[in-house]
């Protein structure tokens, strides 16, 4: 009883910890509905919603299901709670949560990404060292769990905040780490980025027809992968070259076919970009008023987003355009307005810009004090970059200083070794000859060897033989074995046919016979044999042949006979109380049976009225080979203790019988309502032990 209160309270304990452990997985309140701002958002969102409002879907699907939809909004006001509520989720569970392996990956995988998200929020809201960190953070994440698509994404969003600080070889350097591992794992998406941020990179560097190439590339990988967004940036870009070589109807042609598509999917980030782009055709064409009309849209739009980078660009391209057109108080008000914003972003190559013709401007106002102090400004910014430029020269110097250092020393220790080696040569030789010397010397031992070898050849040999006769004989028995259980429950199985067979005869006799008392034996005699057909039934169809089952047993006996000599309908009410793991043997069974149907036949006989009458049957094991049994009924009874020592019935002394077979003893309990008996009996052991001996033998 101990161990079973001890499995009890380490299931309860166990579900205790499983419900905290789920409590602490689902303590994560995730947003009703999903808002959105366009119903372009809506049909890109067809796929993911139904997985994240499936009540169904894990902690993991919803998450990612949050994540793809971040991905697939264009206005960053209306993704940016849902990145937000990705991180803080992500970081909770990795501090609270006990995650499997596949979840851990999952869950890391995810943070990685709404990090980069995050970078590129603090990047156009002008948080470069924000935006550089957490792409940084992204990167750590994916390098830790091998994320090669996420590390790709990482590099290249760093390369991207370099460029904008004015590092170039830093920009390239981390564009080409992010386009190796794109290619390495075919992300054409990714390529398709990379390519056109190459060609950002030659556009920079007045290397038209090259930027053209890349920018071609990227397109046509676009187009491939239906990446409406990303064709729309490469356009962009492609009339900006067109606009370099003064093929201005190619460049507007394109320029329009990107607005259209940014205008579909709702990107207002692009749509500020390509007014810039048509203001910028525009200057180049001395259109003046219809390029500041095109500037000022774009600067509308990016202050409604709070583009914080591309209002300080709008302001520059509207300082030159007042520049150039000798409006220079205006150009000065502009310029002076971009300066501040680009110095609060940290966009170091439009604070040389703006200083550079701030001073210019107050040179020609002859505002001498300002021009100097603007062109300190620019002079020593230029320097910083400079330096910057000139420490990764050093770097790189030191680098390979250290690699010309590692190749000398590699040097000295391939000449050490092949000295070291000649040296070997040398004492092989020696040894060689040692050896030859020796070998006469131990010819005799290895002819000994040879014959000890050939002896304990012959040894295994035999062994394995004996071995092969012991399996093949094993391999027999547990034959005879199978075939002794086949018969063994082929016996049974007759016996008990043959018993129903007598029965039937039994119960075809008395239907000739008109008497009911005679008819009444006839029955009370098919019930005695059922007890004991019911045993062997019971043997045949178990694996184990020696015991039965007494709890199914008992059940099945006094349910056949209840309906037997009731019907199914009757107003008996059964209580069976035996362990499930209790066997006895078929030499104790069989009298216990025929006990329990002659109990039972008089409780049903005798005791049942019109009431409701309980019948019951408990056995318990006390000891050993010894068992204790009460049975009884809360019916009419008889209180006639005489008469029941005296046994003058057939069913009362078939009961003292068993009970005298099974060497236990009897007791009525006249304590209780009806007739009760209190019965001890013993299990017949020698039956089994001879069961045993037999399949030993």
């Amino acid at each position: 009883m101990f161990y079973k209160y001890l499995i009890s309270f380490f299931l309860i304990l166990l579900s205790l910890i499983s419900g905290l452990y789920c409590s602490n997985k689902s303590s994560v309140n995730f947003p009703e509905k999903i808002e959105f701002s366009s119903k372009y958002d809506s049909i890109k969102l067809k796929k993911i919603l139904p997985h994240y409002y499936n009540p169904s879907s894990s902690l993991l699907i919803k998450l990612k299901s949050i994540s793809l939809i971040t991905d697939q909004l264009n206005n960053p006001k209306t993704w940016k709670p849902y990145n937000d509520l990705l991180i803080d989720t992500c970081e909770y569970l990795l501090d609270n949560s006990s995650l499997t392996k596949v979840e851990r990956y999952g869950v890391l995988k995810i943070l990685g990404i709404a990090y980069n998200n995050l970078g590129y929020l603090h990047n156009i809201n002008g948080s470069v060292d924000a935006a550089l960190n957490s792409f940084n953070k992204s990167l750590k994440i994916h390098t830790q769990i091998n994320n090669l698509k996420g590390m790709s994404q990482s590099l290249n969003n760093i390369g991207y905040i370099y460029g904008d600080r004015g590092f170039k070889e830093l920009e390239a350097e981390y564009y080409i780490k992010s386009l190796k591992l794109r290619e390495q794992i075919s992300d054409k998406y990714g390529i398709a980025n990379s390519l056109n941020n190459i060609g950002y990179l030659y556009k920079n560097e007045k290397e038209y027809d090259k930027a053209l190439s890349y920018y071609k590339r990227s397109l046509e990988v676009s187009y491939e992968l239906k990446d409406l967004n990303s064709a729309a940036v490469t356009l962009n870009n492609i009339s900006y070259i067109y606009l370099k070589l003064e093929n201005f109807k190619n460049a507007r042609t394109l320029l329009n076919e990107s607005f259209k598509i940014r205008e579909q999917i709702g990107n207002k980030f692009g749509i500020a970009q390509c007014y810039e782009s048509i203001g910028l055709i525009l200057e180049n064409q001395s259109i003046i008023d219809s390029a500041e009309f095109y500037y000022q849209k774009s600067l509308e739009i990016r202050e409604e987003i709070n583009d914080k980078k591309g209002i300080a660009i709008c302001l520059n391209k509207l300082g030159k355009l007042h520049y150039n057109n000798s409006d220079l108080k205006l150009s000065s008000s502009y310029l002076t307005k971009s300066l501040e914003k680009s110095k609060k972003i940290k966009h170091i190559p439009l604070m040389l810009s703006n200083a550079k013709l701030l001073s210019e401007i107050y040179e020609h106002e002859k505002n001498y004090s300002q021009g100097l102090k603007m062109l300190s400004f620019y002079v020593n910014l230029n320097d910083s970059v400079n330096t910057f430029s000139h420490k990764l020269d050093i770097e790189k110097q030191t680098e390979n200083t250290k690699l010309k250092y590692e190749n000398e020393v590699y040097k000295l220790k391939a000449e050490n070794k092949n000295k070291l080696i000649q040296k070997s040569k040398d004492d092989l030789l020696i040894t060689f000859i040692i050896l030859i010397t020796s070998f006469i010397i131990f010819l005799s031992l290895i002819h000994f060897l040879r014959m000890k070898i050939k002896t304990i050849k012959k040894q295994k040999e035999q062994i394995a033989k004996v071995k092969d006769q012991l399996d093949e004989l094993t391999y027999e028995q547990k034959r005879l074995l199978e075939i002794q259980d086949t018969l063994l429950k082929e016996i049974h199985h007759r016996v008990k046919n043959n018993l129903q067979v007598i029965t039937s005869l039994l119960s075809l006799q008395s239907s000739f016979i008109k008497e009911d008392d005679i008819k009444r034996v006839f029955r009370y005699a098919q019930y005695r044999i059922n007890s004991m057909a019911m045993v062997h039934e019971m043997l045949y169809q178990t694996e184990d042949l020696s015991k039965i089952n007494i709890k199914a047993y008992v059940n099945r006996l006094s349910r056949n006979l209840v309906h037997s000599m009731c019907g199914s309908k009757n107003n008996i009410s059964l209580s069976i109380d035996v362990t499930s793991d209790l066997y006895l043997n078929i030499d104790t069974v069989i009298p216990l049976g025929l006990l329990i149907n002659e109990v039972l036949t008089n409780s049903i006989k005798y005791g049942v009225k019109k009431n409701k009458v309980r019948i019951y049957i408990v056995i318990e094991h006390l000891n050993k080979n010894n068992y204790l049994m009460r049975i009884g009924d809360n019916g009419s009874g008889f209180d006639d203790e005489s008469l029941f020592r005296s046994a003058n019935s057939l069913g009362l002394i078939l009961i003292h019988n068993l009970t005298i077979q099974l060497k236990g003893s009897i007791e009525k309990d006249n304590k209780l309502t009806g007739t009760n008996y209190i019965i001890s009996f013993k299990e017949n052991l020698t039956s089994l032990k001879n069961y045993e001996e037999n399949i030993n033998s």
